[in-house]
């Protein structure tokens, strides 16, 4: 294989994008300090980090909570997702789930970026409509099978819509990749 530059993402924008804490949670740390360390300017669209990572600008969502009222609302619009048969509207009504309806200080604007890293398939629709020219790299870890064949909840209530965003969305693209963390640093040099 062919040795690739280690600057080949010097000065490069890049928006990782992601439902969970980047600070708390290993694998949107570890792709943030991954991209910081090879010169790219890292954006985040995910709930407040707790400022340990080299971020350029923070785009803001609430952390789900455990709040009974919070819970409910998520519930009930994720069965109204599962008997919708729209698919558009199945996307606006997650993405109410998950306040990509309330980002704060404003959504991005996703014609500044290179990359999109979208760590959460849930984001995909909305990187894929705003990505203009960026190349889009979504980690599909939600098809292990050993994390989901247990879950009557997620088999249930969120497995359909997640074949759905595939079957919509990966089918529209010449080359897949599957690419572990300890992977990707290989194939970009390090």
């Amino acid at each position: 294989m062919e040795e690739v530059p280690e600057n080949i993402l010097q000065g490069k924008k890049v928006l990782v994008m992601s439902i969970n804490n980047p600070s708390k949670n290993p694998r949107p740390n570890r792709i943030i300090k991954f991209l910081a360390n090879h010169g790219a300017v890292v954006d985040t669209l995910s709930p407040k980090t707790s400022g340990n990572l080299k971020i350029n600008r923070e785009f803001n969502i609430n952390e789900l909570r455990p709040r009974l009222n919070e819970r409910l609302l998520r519930a009930a619009l994720i069965l109204l997702r599962k008997v919708s048969p729209n698919f558009e509207l199945k996307v606006k009504l997650t993405e109410l789930v998950y306040g990509l309806n309330r980002i704060i200080p404003y959504p991005p604007r996703f014609d500044e970026y290179d990359l999109i890293v979208v760590e959460d398939i849930i984001f995909l629709p909305m990187a894929i409509r705003n990505r203009n020219k960026a190349k889009v790299l979504c980690d599909l870890r939600e098809f292990y099978p050993l994390e989901i064949s247990n879950s009557f909840i997620f088999l249930l209530l969120q497995s359909g819509f997640i074949n759905e965003l595939c079957m919509k969305y990966l089918k529209q693209y010449r080359r897949l990749m599957l690419i572990p963390m300890f992977y990707l640093k290989n194939l970009l040099g390090r």
